[in-house]
């Protein structure tokens, strides 16, 4: 279970990367939702700062509203 979670997780990070060569974010937000990405992949989930998500969601709700998709707010 726990190899397919990061398998999933990895290809919705290629996912978001690709959708955010042509986004409305500043490079500090792209750098910002890489860095959790990679911290939630190489952390134990006891040890991750689940509060860092409810920013990637604002990130990623900003991204559906100007870049017209919701793709990005369902990831």
């Amino acid at each position: 279970m726990k190899g397919g979670f990061w398998r999933e997780l990895n290809k919705l990070s290629e996912l978001y990367e690709a959708m955010l060569k042509a986004s409305p974010l500043s490079s500090e937000e792209v750098k910002f939702v890489k860095e959790v990405l990679k911290e939630l992949s190489e952390k134990p989930l006891e040890e991750f700062d689940f509060s860092k998500l409810k920013k990637v969601v604002e990130i990623a709700d900003k991204l559906s509203r100007e870049g017209g998709t919701r793709l990005a707010f369902e990831f």
